[in-house]
């Protein structure tokens, strides 16, 4: 993720099943690979959204610190054995060596303060095989869990059939995470946010056009930031006429969206 001195922008990295990542959010690393996202201007998660969301973790921070401590990444419960994140939060962005599965374990809870957390360990960890660290192209990543996670709601990836109606311009996302929660300085919450979001036109998103969401112009993408094959972009404005983004500790988490299919993962926070 990059943040520039411009509108921050949302752009999600598309894979072949549709899964992407928010580009022009302001990202960081987690601790170990130095990546780490969250929702700016969003709102506090209901009780029972998002019951898929996944906060990951580092093991041994889990251990000494707590769960708020050693979340790093976000991902989304795909199946009862599999997590769907960003290729960044599973691999050194300066070494591009991949974390060992032992040092991730997986959160189910809407607080990470809760002490009823559902800790599950991480065994397999694998990274999309196009993924390039450089341009962000391919930043997906698919986590297997040691335990079948069976009482929580699966989110079924985005298929190609369904693309054009989840995907289409101006139509509505939302994004979810436990990252920083302001542009500038460090406010992280233990309960999520969500945020909603406003899908950009492909002019917006590779072609460098501008893109107005509620009365708010952006500046779009250019092709050398965006690749509209692997990605798309999306933002939000709430009624504070604030802009709605991802943020550190975001990474590797949904955005959603829901059509007639009912909800689908669309995208991963890159």
């Amino acid at each position: 993720m990059r943040f520039k001195a411009k509108r921050a922008l949302v752009g999600v990295v598309v894979a072949t099943v549709a899964i992407f990542p928010l580009a022009h959010a302001q990202g960081v690393s987690p601790r170990s690979n130095e990546f780490s996202p969250r929702v700016v201007h969003g709102v506090d998660s209901k009780a029972g959204e998002f019951p898929f969301l996944a906060a990951l973790l580092e093991t041994k921070e889990l251990q000494q610190k707590g769960a708020f401590q050693a979340q790093f990444c976000g991902a989304t419960l795909t199946s009862p054995t599999t997590l769907v994140s960003a290729a960044h939060c599973v691999v050194n962005q300066k070494t591009g060596e991949k974390t060992t599965a032992a040092d991730i374990t997986a959160g189910f809870s809407r607080s990470l303060d809760s002490p009823n957390i559902r800790l599950v360990q991480v065994i397999d960890v694998n990274v999309h095989p196009g993924y390039d660290i450089e341009t962000s192209q391919n930043d997906i990543s698919v986590l297997t869990l040691a335990t079948p996670v069976t009482d929580i709601p699966i989110l079924d990836p985005l298929i190609p059939e369904l693309a054009a109606e989840y995907t289409a311009a101006g139509g509505s996302a939302q994004v979810a995470g436990w990252g920083n929660t302001v542009a500038s300085g460090n406010k992280y919450p233990t309960v999520f946010q969500v945020g909603d979001l406003v899908v950009f036109p492909d002019a917006s998103c590779g072609g460098g056009k501008r893109n107005v969401v509620n009365g708010i112009t952006f500046n779009g993408f250019s092709s050398r930031e965006v690749d509209d094959s692997v990605m798309m972009c999306a933002a939000g404005v709430n009624s504070s006429k604030e802009i709605v983004d991802a943020c550190q500790g975001d990474s590797g988490g949904p955005l959603v969206a829901t059509g007639s299919a009912g909800p689908r993962l669309v995208g991963v926070v890159s």
